[in-house]
């Protein structure tokens, strides 16, 4: 035994009452197994080690949450069922647990799913929780079913702010958007979080209303994050056919800050509102980065990969494709992929089962994607 790696003293093996560690012992061993295959990229042979550390240890935390991570691509049955036991399990580690479920959840497009455990987590995590909000929201669109805000509604000690923006998003979606946006024309109080602001601006936006959207924008000035303002700014300019202006800010904006995370705020923006023109400023100025070639520049090649394909680009899907590989040090075949995915009818792409093997995406990327994307979502499930 001690001679097999696992760590085995010789009181572990001739005092009985210890012979109830071995499990531990073992758990441990395969845990930090699968650790160095993970970090050599084999990922075989991690499963196999991370299977076993977590069978001969299931209080082994962090063997469950990787496993778990590495079967949501090809096994999300699998992986769903140790989502559930590690929330039940690990109480003090569920708001760990919940986001690297969502983030499963949301990039192979399971909403009802993500919409349970959305809701779920604004009654057991602290406000604001806008992440959990905007999840739920985006979740209830996508499959067109107000019942399932009607469901958070239900929920006793919900924030009167998230109670309200709830409201107005079900009546909306119950077919009273008009109503929404009227109510939405207003500004918000000082008191007001920084996603009811997001929410109000955008909802504005959509709902065809972009020019009273800036001014709200303007007027909040830095009450939102820069970031956001970036984005609600491109989409109500773009919504209001000011493509000129879009392409200028964006242009600026890259200059004064040629950071991975400006490319992929704009391969979202890309997404959304496809600008052959502006996407190739954007793949343009990326490959004049040296940031580009490294690790550091996978999410925004990545994203910029999946802007290239909307906007149907094939030479800049390609270049950005060259790039990830080579960020990424890997062929990572399921690349190969992305030209059949983004050369197909909306309607059969299937990107739930596409977007899992990128899982380094930006967040609000893989919500573009969606929101672009007619393909029927899949059936509600709780988690």
């Amino acid at each position: 035994m001690r001679g097999s790696g696992l760590g085995v003293r010789y009181v572990d093996i001739a005092w009985p009452p210890a012979w109830r560690h071995f499990n531990t012992i073992r758990g441990r061993h395969y845990l930090a197994t699968g650790r160095a295959a993970l970090a050599n990229n084999h990922i075989g042979e991690a499963n196999v080690a991370l299977n076993l550390a977590y069978e001969f240890d299931p209080s082994n935390y962090e063997a469950g949450l990787t496993l778990a991570q590495i079967w949501q691509s090809g096994q999300a049955a699998r992986s769903d069922q140790i989502y559930v036991r590690l929330l039940r399990d690990h109480p003090t580690e569920a708001s760990q647990t919940a986001r690297a479920w969502a983030q499963a959840l949301l990039w192979r497009g399971d909403f009802g799913s993500l919409a349970a455990l959305a809701g779920a987590r604004l009654v057991n995590e602290p406000p604001p929780g806008a992440a959990w909000l905007h999840a739920l929201i985006f979740s209830a669109r996508r499959l067109h079913d107000p019942g399932l805000l009607a469901a958070a509604l239900a929920a006793p000690n919900l924030p009167a702010e998230t109670r309200s923006i709830l409201r107005l998003e079900a009546a909306a979606l119950g077919g009273d958007a008009a109503g929404t946006a009227r109510i939405l024309t207003t500004p918000l109080s000082d008191t007001a979080s920084a996603y009811a602001r997001y929410y109000q601006v955008n909802f504005l936006t959509e709902a065809g209303q972009a020019a009273r959207a800036l001014e709200l924008l303007t007027g909040y000035g830095d009450k939102l994050p820069p970031d956001e303002r970036i984005i609600l700014s491109c989409a109500a300019q773009a919504r209001l056919g000011n493509q000129a202006v879009v392409r200028s800010e964006a242009e600026a904006l890259l200059r004064a800050n040629p950071k991975p995370r400006m490319y992929e705020i704009l391969a979202a923006h890309l997404i959304r509102y496809p600008d052959a023109e502006l996407l190739r400023l954007t793949c343009g100025q990326i490959a004049t980065m040296p940031w580009a070639y490294q690790p550091e520049g996978s999410a925004a090649n990545a994203a910029l990969l999946c802007a290239a394909g909307i906007n149907r680009v094939p030479a800049l899907l390609d270049a950005n494709r060259t790039r990830l590989r080579r960020t990424l040090g890997t062929k990572a075949a399921a690349l190969n992929r992305a030209d059949n995915v983004f050369n197909s009818d909306a309607d059969t792409r299937q990107l739930g089962n596409f977007l899992p093997a990128l899982p380094m995406l930006p967040l609000e990327v893989v919500y573009s994607l969606f929101s672009v994307d007619p393909a029927a979502p899949r059936q509600r499930r709780q988690p």
